[in-house]
C-alpha cells in the first residue's frame, strides 16, 4: 500500500458520503488479526448499523475472506 488510504463517495441508504474500503483500513493499520474477526469486532464493539453506518460490497465468500 502507498500509504493513503482512497476515500471515495459512496451512496447508503440514498445518502452521499465519503468512505474507505475496510480491507484497505485493514492492511493500512496493519492490524495483526485477520480481516474478518477484525471488522466483526469493529461492528460489534462501535454498535455498526449495516445500510446506515456501512454496506457490504461483493459476495460472500464461503471462508469468511
Amino acid at each position: 500500500m502507498n500509504g493513503i488510504i482512497k476515500i471515495a463517495p459512496a451512496d447508503i441508504n440514498g445518502v452521499q458520503i465519503q468512505a474507505v474500503e475496510a480491507r484497505e483500513l485493514h492492511e493500512f493499520l496493519e492490524v495483526k488479526s485477520d480481516f474478518r474477526n477484525w471488522i466483526k469486532n469493529r461492528i460489534k464493539d462501535f454498535g455498526f448499523v449495516e445500510n446506515q453506518d456501512f454496506c457490504t460490497i461483493g459476495k460472500n465468500l464461503p471462508n469468511g475472506g
